[in-house]
């Protein structure tokens, strides 16, 4: 398996927004609603915050978004 990790780009927002929804849909049913991440602007979200991409054997495979704080790292949407 070939693992790599680089940056988002704005070009990758539709790529992140698709991911979340697939990674949250199945809690939909649970709670009745799309949950907040599902709604989220990924376009913002990858020019304001930091966003991580995995990508497995070519393949979008997880993320994690996060927000530098002068003293802390706030995950803001884990997904896998």
């Amino acid at each position: 398996m070939d693992f790599q990790i680089r940056r988002a780009t704005a070009n990758n927002a539709p790529e992140v927004a698709l991911l979340t929804r697939a990674a949250y849909a199945k809690w939909v049913p649970v709670i009745g609603r799309e949950p907040l991440p599902m709604k989220a602007d990924h376009e913002v979200a990858v020019r304001e915050h930091l966003v991580d991409l995995l990508h497995v054997d070519g393949v979008l495979a997880g993320l994690v978004e996060m927000i530098p704080e002068p003293q802390w790292l706030l995950i803001e949407n884990p997904v896998h």
